[in-house]
């Protein structure tokens, strides 16, 4: 298939019908937007179970910040995702989850779930945990994670999920910037062949955590730890306590979850939501995923895997509330997506047959660098759809994963844009064409583009993506600090919610994310760069595994691009390479792209989701050695290299001339 065919159509030939068609989506989508309390109530009341109606269903002002939504309606999310399911579909499955080793696997059917969420939160209770308290996740992917966060929902009490990764730092950050007064952990958590001996970690964080009255401890690989008092072992107390507890009915507005955002553009924050996220999240996954309920009279089960971790929006939001409000079956993973080998995945998919996927670009750029071989045993004949975000993507990429993965649209491969702060804009199975990177506003969401002057640009553009009506799946705060709430969302352009991010529009609509409004490089003569295009120009030269691409000072024109490029194994650097870059650059972008310096590198920053933490190659590249929040970094041993090996602009062509 060329890159222009390519460029232009995909056909999808999945043989299940899309849950919704163009002109109903076109529909729903006029209607969200020019009847919002009309539209958002005729979904709520599909998903969600009122004890108590309220007087107003969309009460925001992106002037002031204000985001609420079914003010004075009372819920609950556990009823909604989990009690409301239990006549019709108790005996089906709910959740499965997967081992780290192949042959260790366990599901729980609706009314097994509800058993075990039930428990959980009698336990927390008994623990003294009570309605609005923060309860801090530090867990593996093991199903109590799941537990736990339904009962948090169950009893009004709010999860706070921390990627059990995070160093200890990263958790007395969250610790106390939540006010958690208890911490859900591990002996040990064990993913791939790595082992992370986290209760250990938790007692370290807790010495700067005065406010933490428990340590709730799972005991999963029998790893030796120190026990403090406040310490109580799950399988101890979990004996003590029935499976009977009812909902805790929630004003619609009161928080049910805060995560905080994993650091790779400034300090986390402690990003809050609502019930209504919940409902978004529930109507994204319904139509993008074409996800179906199960019944006893429906034998056809359909399973939704997120790849990402729990400590991650993706996993509450595609792992947890979409599916189970959906009446579907959620999939969970322990272990590390490349071992025992790098089909793992694949493998899973095929044995149990998974009809959604939820994945990062950053793992199918790791198998497309190792070869078809790891695929090409596996089916994926169950899989409809493949989900793509978390981070922009390159047509190269793209293409690839049209053909190779999805079977040359056997699977249906879907782009999202997304926040921890903002879900989604997204592709739809048959509502729009299908283009590499290239997203539609989601029901309730209006994107614009404005100039440098923030003027709004009509039809085909490129600037600063806003988001101009207030949508449910909106952050509502930002925990304990109003004032980065507002800065960080609201008050660059008054009106309107920042994204951060710069997106160009094509002439049928299509969104495509350039990337942070930080990383446009304005060079000499106030021409602008998307990072996003140059990188992708660049990781198309097949000698090129992965590149970043920052601005830089120059000594006559102000600002230069400056690449820092990894090599795929056993290509060596070179001066012809860097001239092919050039060449690329030039004819797809033009001349005003041509690189100021080529840096080679072993590897680039990035965070333990697998996003690359592009604001430190930046500050690298000017020669700063501020490089904000680094807790989330997964590889911190990078930056030195990086730094040892910095290019000065201007520098080399001075040396030339002595010579």
């Amino acid at each position: 298939m060329s890159e222009d065919k390519f460029s232009c159509i995909l056909e999808a030939k999945h043989s299940v019908p899309p849950n919704v068609t163009p002109e109903q989506f076109k529909k729903m989508y006029k209607e969200s937007i020019e009847n919002p309390d009309k539209f958002w109530l005729e979904q709520a009341k599909k998903y969600f179970e009122f004890y108590k109606e309220g007087d107003k269903i969309c009460d925001c002002d992106a002037e002031e910040g204000r985001v609420k939504w079914f003010s004075g309606y009372y819920t609950n999310t556990c009823n909604n995702v989990l009690d409301r399911h239990l006549e019709v579909r108790g005996d089906c499955n709910a959740l499965i989850w997967e081992g780290n080793e192949p042959d260790t696997h366990e599901s729980f059917t609706y009314r097994q779930l509800h058993q075990h969420v039930c428990k959980m939160a009698n336990v927390l209770k008994k623990m003294g945990v009570k309605k609005g308290d923060r309860v801090c996740l530090y867990m593996p992917m093991r199903p109590e994670a799941v537990f736990a966060i339904l009962a948090c929902y169950r009893i009004g009490a709010i999860h706070v999920n921390v990627y059990s990764s995070l160093s200890v730092e990263a958790l007395i950050v969250r610790l106390q910037e939540s006010g958690s007064s208890i911490v859900l952990t591990a002996d040990e958590d064990v993913s791939g062949r790595k082992r992370d001996a986290l209760k250990e970690k938790v007692n370290a964080a807790l010495k700067e955590c005065p406010d933490v009255r428990h340590t709730l401890v799972f005991h999963y690989t029998g790893l030796e730890y120190e026990s403090l008092e406040s310490d109580v072992v799950y399988d101890d107390i979990v004996k003590e306590v029935d499976d009977v507890c009812e909902c805790e009915p929630m004003e619609c507005n009161e928080p049910i979850f805060c995560i905080f955002s994993s650091g790779s553009t400034s300090k986390p924050k402690g990003i809050v939501h609502t019930a209504a996220f919940a409902l978004y999240v529930a109507l994204v996954i319904h139509l993008q995923q074409d996800l179906h309920s199960s019944s006893p009279d429906n034998p056809h089960n359909d399973i939704s895997w997120c790849m990402g971790n729990i400590g991650w929006i993706a996993s509450p939001a595609y792992g947890v509330l979409g599916p189970l409000a959906n009446g579907a079956c959620t999939l969970l993973y322990e272990g590390d997506l490349m071992y025992p080998t790098p089909s793992r995945v694949w493998d899973i998919v095929d044995k149990h047959k998974v009809t959604a996927v939820f994945t990062q670009p950053t793992l199918l750029r790791m198998q497309r660098a190792l070869g078809e071989k790891w695929i090409a045993h596996t089916s994926r004949e169950s899989l409809r759809t493949l989900v793509l975000g978390g981070e922009p993507m390159s047509e190269t990429l793209w293409r690839w994963v049209y053909e190779v993965i999805c079977r040359d649209g056997m699977a249906v491969p879907h782009h999202i844009w997304g926040q921890s702060e903002a879900a989604y804009l997204c592709v739809i199975t048959g509502v729009c064409r299908l283009k590499a990177g290239g997203v539609i506003p989601f029901l309730g969401m209006e994107p614009v583009l404005v100039d440098d002057a923030g003027c709004e640009i009509e039809g085909e553009g490129t600037g600063t993506l806003l988001l101009k009506k207030i949508w449910p799946g909106c952050v509502v705060g930002c925990w304990g600090n109003e004032e980065a709430y507002m800065d960080a969302y609201w008050r660059k352009y008054p009106g309107y919610y920042f994204t951060g991010d710069s997106a160009s529009r094509d002439k049928e609509g299509l969104y495509t994310i350039i990337g942070r409004v930080d990383d446009v490089i304005k060079t000499g003569y106030a021409h602008r760069i998307g990072t996003t295009e140059v990188e992708n120009t660049i990781v198309s030269h097949p000698a090129v595994a992965e590149v970043a691409a920052v601005g830089c000072p120059h000594p006559i024109m102000g600002r230069g691009l400056y690449l820092f490029v990894r090599l795929f194994p056993k290509v060596s650097p070179s001066e012809a390479i860097k001239k092919q870059f050039s060449d690329l650059l030039e004819k797809k972008i033009g001349h005003i792209a041509k690189p100021s310096a080529v840096q080679w590198v072993s590897g680039l920053p990035k965070t333990l989701s697998g996003k690359m933490m592009r604001r430190i190659c930046r500050n690298i590249a000017n020669g700063s050695s501020d490089y904000g929040d680094i807790s989330g970094l997964a590889n911190p041993e990078i930056i030195p290299l990086l730094v040892k090996d910095r290019i000065v602009v201007g520098e080399e062509d001075e040396e030339d001339e002595d010579e």
